[in-house]
């Protein structure tokens, strides 16, 4: 991502008021759909920003995972977990360099992030997210809101 456009995510995520705390609906039926409750699945919030889906998925006791490239969402998302006595895994990364093994997660979801991605980009990060998802696993979700 160029640095006009990580400077401008950055000084976004700083402001409470783009810090939505509530999952979107699709984001909530695509995980109950396709994972049982507290089953322990891994599952990856891609571009997590401020966290909502990431808390979403750590009340229901998934094994949460977030990535994002905008440190200030990230901190926001571990002080909110942390008082709210949950847990998460969160990493500053962007999309088309996953930290994370081979055939690691059970699902993806990513809401509102490769929309801003070029088509480079977004082919990168495709690439990746088959990279780090179980083989035969076809649980992403992708919403551009």
């Amino acid at each position: 991502m160029n640095t006009g456009m990580k400077t401008k995510w950055e000084k976004l995520h700083s402001h409470s008021r783009f810090r939505p705390s509530y999952p979107s609906e699709s984001v909530v039926k695509f995980v109950f759909k396709n994972f049982p409750r507290g089953n322990k699945s891994k599952i990856l919030d891609l571009g997590c920003g401020c966290g909502r889906h990431l808390l979403f998925l750590a009340k229901e006791n998934y094994c949460a995972y977030g990535i994002d490239h905008s440190m200030d969402g990230i901190k926001y998302s571990e002080q909110l977990l942390k008082k709210l006595g949950l847990k998460a895994e969160l990493k500053v990364s962007d999309v088309d360099k996953l930290p994370f093994g081979e055939n690691y997660f059970d699902g993806i979801v990513s809401y509102a992030v490769l929309y801003y991605c070029t088509a480079e980009k977004i082919q990168k990060a495709v690439d990746e997210i088959y990279r780090i998802l179980k083989k035969g696993c076809t649980r992403i979700h992708f919403s551009q809101k």
